[in-house]
């Protein structure tokens, strides 16, 4: 029975996987890109000349595009 039911868990995990990152994609839709929030002042950022844009919409987005990956 375990080894029939491995099929469907396995695609249930990979279908909630998929719901997740388009939750997190469209909810990072709607955030403006200057907008200043908690996650941009709890840790200390280093610049390293990458000028790389380091605030929620984007961490969300590259959360998003990892799970789906």
């Amino acid at each position: 029975m375990h080894e029939e039911l491995a099929y469907h868990g396995n695609y249930d995990e990979l279908k909630n996987d998929y719901y997740y990152a388009r939750y997190l994609f469209f909810s990072s839709k709607d955030i403006p890109n200057k907008t200043s929030h908690m996650y941009n002042s709890t840790f200390q950022h280093v610049d390293d000349m990458s000028h790389s844009i380091n605030n929620l919409k984007v961490a969300q987005l590259k959360s998003a595009f990892r799970v789906v990956y």
